[in-house]
């Protein structure tokens, strides 16, 4: 990992996109480039809120969390590689 960010790196804790923003920044990344995976509706709303696009983990989702706000659902990471992100449409 070439940044790795722990609540206490930045004030606002999700739904506030600081810490994905923060993040972003120091890689220098253009935020609508970045896929974020959440299993949170408070972490859906911080990723989208930073600009990023976000998928919903359905599987992890134990407290059965509204995840309607995520650009897509899936259900866990199994077939998640580069070819099904490039299919991705931002």
């Amino acid at each position: 990992f070439s940044v790795i960010l722990g609540a206490e790196d930045y004030k606002g804790s999700k739904p506030s996109p600081e810490g994905y923003q923060k993040a972003m920044n120091m890689m220098a990344v253009d935020p609508s480039n970045v896929l974020v995976f959440e299993d949170s509706e408070p972490g859906i709303h911080s990723g989208r809120d930073a600009g990023a696009w976000v998928v919903a983990i359905q599987a992890a989702n134990f407290y059965k969390q509204n995840q309607s706000f995520a650009h897509i659902k899936i259900h866990d990471f199994i077939g998640i590689d580069e070819r099904w992100v490039r299919s991705l449409k931002f």
